[in-house]
Order: C-alpha cells, then structure tokens, then sequence
C-alpha cells in the first residue's frame, strides 16, 4: 500500500486455516498442483490455496479421462 508516496507494509494477514475449515475445503499443496505437465499460471503461482474435490478431478485424470476445471476466477482451464 502507498500513501503519500510511502510504501507501508500491511500487518494483516488472511487466516486460510479457518477458512479451509470453515468451508469444508482441503489445502491445495504443491503435490496435487505438480501432478499436471502444463499447469495454469494461477495454480503456479499459488493464487489457490484450497479445493473442494480437485483429488477427484486428479483421479480422472490419471484414468486418461479429459477434464474441465471451473476455477470461480471467470474463465476455465480446458484439458489440463
């Protein structure tokens, strides 16, 4: 954040634990992300931090099965 030209740092920070638990997620870890050979920029670069059935989606995947992934983010990634 900058306010009159001095850059301050901000001192609160997201509390993921509790929404993890809070929405019935699981966290999304660098395991279940390295799993696929092109990954979407967002899942590189950590935008994610939890998922909500993405081990099934990796099950399929295994199998040969193609997928569509509906991240809420306004787009889809196709065929990961």
């Amino acid at each position: 954040m900058v306010i009159f030209g001095e850059a301050i740092a901000l001192e609160k920070k997201a509390d993921y634990e509790k929404w993890i638990k809070e929405f019935g997620a699981k966290p999304l870890t660098k395991e279940l992300i390295e799993v696929f050979k092109e990954k979407h920029k967002f899942l590189e670069f950590g935008f994610y931090f939890a998922h909500r059935g993405f081990d099934e989606y990796l099950k399929a995947y295994k199998r040969g099965i193609k997928l569509q992934l509906y991240l809420g983010e306004g787009h889809q990634i196709t065929c990961i």
